[in-house]
């Protein structure tokens, strides 16, 4: 249920947002690019207009498919496309043959491009580069053209960067969660605690035996737990990862690593443990 409504609000919510970002600011945030190649702004459109759709498959307890994220490719190029549109309805031209986003004057597609009317499609080329408004047989503005190769490289490479992430976003919302194929949900996580990687051994051998005593995980955890303003490199961290209706559940003890400014899990250190439900009640209910 709520898939259906998360998906067509944020694909709308992105393409009204930016329009009127764009009007106010006479910045066109779809179109941004950081050094001139990556482009920052059609990855932001594509993400956000379908992260409606993952969340709400999340939220749903539906599993995502190859169709969702093929999906999410086609939410990205609409919402793409859809700025581009809803710019061309709202742009008017005012008696003073100056651009107007407050419906005062003739709308654009009144006007001429090229000796032609401007339609959405002439309002694309227009809006990448290289034509020249006409009213009325006078030209309005100056013309600008960097080239219709360089400007349509730009406008392709924002629409596959839009619906790659488009796709890209479920994997980021819903990332490595596990699904139980069994209940149809989601299995939910818990920090449990963090400790000194150099004990990683020790603390692994007694969490084995843990797997079915709450109190015993219980002292694990009180006697090497870290402190939170611990400053290290590296760590180890337990989590536990839980069907909340079933007795799937199991314990990830991870090593992570500082690498930069974040800390990055080493995954040869990873090791996982089932343990019993009795233990999850203890921890979680």
């Amino acid at each position: 249920m709520l898939t259906k409504i998360f998906t067509p609000l944020t694909l709308i919510g992105t393409i009204a947002l930016v329009v009127i970002f764009n009007h106010l600011t006479g910045f066109e945030l779809h179109s941004f690019t950081f050094f001139f190649i990556i482009p920052i702004g059609a990855l932001l459109v594509g993400a956000a207009a379908a992260s409606g759709l993952f969340l709400g498959l999340l939220k749903d307890n539906k599993p995502v498919t190859k169709q969702h994220y093929i999906l999410g490719l086609i939410l990205g190029v609409v919402a793409f496309y859809g700025i581009y549109y809803v710019d061309y309805k709202t742009t008017y031209v005012t008696e003073n043959k100056e651009i107007s986003y407050t419906f005062e004057g003739d709308p654009i597609s009144y006007y001429e491009i090229d000796g032609e009317q401007i339609t959405f499609s002439k309002f694309l080329k227009l809006s990448n580069g290289g034509s020249q408004f006409y009213f009325r047989g006078r030209p309005i503005g100056e013309e600008v053209d960097p080239g219709e190769t360089a400007n349509s490289f730009f406008f392709y490479l924002n629409v596959v960067a839009a619906a790659l992430a488009g796709a890209v976003v479920g994997l980021t919302i819903v990332g490595d969660k596990k699904y139980c194929q069994k209940c149809k949900k989601y299995n939910k996580e818990k920090e449990l605690f963090k400790f000194e990687v150099e004990k990683y051994e020790e603390v692994v051998n007694k969490l084995v035996n843990s797997i079915e005593k709450p109190s015993a995980l219980k002292e694990i955890i009180s006697t090497y737990g870290m402190k939170k303003d611990a400053k290290v490199t590296a760590f180890a961290q337990v989590d536990l990862d839980y069907c909340p209706t079933c007795d799937d559940a199991k314990m990830h003890i991870k090593v992570l690593k500082l690498d930069g400014d974040n800390f990055q899990e080493v995954g040869k250190f990873r090791q996982t443990i089932p343990v019993s439900q009795v233990v999850v009640f203890a921890f979680t209910g």
